[in-house]
């Protein structure tokens, strides 16, 4: 682990080597999360968020502006679709309840209206974080640069950037993807969607 990229790694590989660093930050909470209560989860939520919530610091280096670029863009982009993705499926749910009640279904005996609401209330939170990312990002790079402009680059002090000795960076890549395909696994068994 480091605080300043690794200078026999290009900017790609010490950009993934910055995800794996934030990966094994977030790994804790993540593991925590399915256990805890609603306030514990808040709680943790509010902690990891408070963590990045930066506004008035100047950026550490051209990895943390990245930062900063997706979250005003790809984030926002993909909890966009998330959240139209949750709104279609409360529709569906809320359509098929209404058909069973006008005797068009059989009914199947699950609980389509828990459904309807269980997936508008993803969607109304998608959509809440969409505005928030993307409001905080873009007024982070705007300010964030005012104060890299005046102070420089601000000179981290926790390790930003994580390397696993003998780690080839696609199975880092791979190690990531396994566990955003795990957290949509529990997200879809939350939502009881199959596939």
């Amino acid at each position: 682990m480091s605080n300043t990229p690794f200078k026999d790694k290009n900017s790609y590989e010490n950009y993934v080597a910055h995800l794996k660093q934030l990966y094994v930050e977030a790994e804790t909470t993540i593991e925590k999360f399915p256990s805890s209560s609603n306030t514990e989860r808040l709680s943790l939520f509010s902690k990891a968020a408070g963590a990045r919530f930066r506004l008035f610091d100047a950026f550490h280096d051209r990895y943390d502006i990245t930062d900063e670029l997706f979250g005003a863009t790809i984030v926002p982009v993909a909890l966009g679709l998330f959240a139209m993705a949750n709104t279609l499926l409360a529709l569906w749910e809320a359509g098929y309840m209404l058909a069973i009640k006008a005797g068009m279904l059989r009914n199947d005996c699950e609980q389509h209206g828990d459904q309807a609401v269980l997936h508008f209330q993803a969607s109304i939170a998608a959509s809440a974080f969409v505005f928030v990312g993307f409001f905080k990002s873009v007024v982070s790079l705007v300010t964030r640069t005012g104060f890299t402009l005046l102070d420089g680059w601000k000179k981290p002090k926790e390790d930003r950037f994580y390397e696993d000795i003998g780690e080839k960076m696609e199975d880092t890549v791979n190690k990531m993807e396994d566990t955003v395909n795990k957290m949509i696994d529990k997200v879809a068994r939350v939502c009881r969607l199959k596939g």
